[in-house]
């Protein structure tokens, strides 16, 4: 008899064990050093560490177990849920049990009040990029954008023109438009969640909480990636999520403490949303300043 190796789940994602009741059979997806994604039915699940914060979609493991895991699983392995004993079975030898496990959720609810306190923070977000120095996955150089922002707030024939164009319709009631925007951004960059679609979580934070933009913006995105494999499967799956109102941990926390918490608090969870991937958390506070300038634009008339 093949030895069987046993790992215990130490967090899940409250919805897990239900896509696995819906979704009985896949495979492994993707590897990383960090963990591995398996695709059952069209969702993927995230199996790891907890080095990127609780994803929307994750089993976390002992970051030791993960490292074990990895030397034992291979890219399109098959992946058996037994509904009976609640265990994930991965190849002929890796089990994984969750019942110990402790459920999450992490989704953002709408705040009252939101837009004021989230602008309270604009300038706080804006030192953190500044002082951070790096380009965004797309290249662009936001001490520029913001020097360009602050002497024109629109386009003007610049290679800035694409993110004015994202701020505007994010109050516009133009579907054309919209999806013109969102389609130029879906999927650009590389990597498996490409900046453009960063961008969009980032924004898609905001509007969790303020529900402040028209709903053109969410309705359009939502059909896009609902009919096409527009962008990564990562990414599709963040951004599935995102409509939800679902998103990381580290973005949840920030958006928290901008609604919520000391100038000294928003500081310390930008930092750890900056820390994220290659370029990705660069790339969502991006996304979530574009929100803020958008929301002062309109404010200011």
């Amino acid at each position: 008899m093949t030895q069987r190796f046993v790992y215990k789940v130490e967090e899940y994602n409250r919805h897990i064990p239900l896509l696995f009741s819906k979704y009985k059979e896949g495979h492994i997806h993707s590897k990383f050093n960090n963990g591995f994604n398996i695709k059952m039915g069209d969702s993927l699940v995230f199996i790891g560490g907890k080095q990127s914060g609780r994803l929307p979609f994750s089993f976390i493991l002992p970051i030791p177990d993960v490292h074990d895991l990895l030397t034992k699983i291979s890219n399109n392995d098959p992946v058996i849920w037994h509904n009976d004993t609640e265990i994930l079975s991965i190849n002929e030898s890796c089990d994984i049990v969750y019942l110990e496990g402790k459920p999450y959720e992490n989704k953002l609810e709408l705040i009252p009040g939101s837009v004021h306190s989230l602008s309270r923070h604009l300038e706080t977000l804006l030192l953190a990029l500044a002082g951070n120095d790096e380009p965004t996955g797309l290249g662009l150089d936001i001490n520029e954008f913001m020097e360009h922002y602050v002497e024109h707030e629109s386009g003007s024939g610049s290679s800035f023109d694409v993110y004015y164009d994202l701020m505007a319709i994010l109050y516009s009631e133009d579907e054309q438009e919209v999806e013109r925007v969102l389609r130029y951004f879906l999927g650009r960059g590389k990597g498996g969640t490409p900046t453009g679609d960063d961008h969009i979580i980032g924004l898609m934070a905001i509007y969790a909480v303020s529900k402040e933009w028209s709903p053109l913006f969410t309705e359009t995105l939502s059909r896009i990636i609902s009919s096409e494999k527009i962008t990564t499967d990562v990414s599709m799956e963040y951004l599935k999520y995102a409509l939800n109102n679902q998103f990381g941990s580290p973005v949840i926390e920030l958006i928290h403490a901008m609604t919520e918490e000391s100038k000294a608090e928003v500081q310390v969870k930008i930092n750890n949303l900056l820390s994220m991937g290659h370029s990705s958390g660069l790339d969502t506070t991006f996304g979530i300043l574009l929100g803020l300038l958008a929301m002062r634009r309109k404010s200011n008339g």
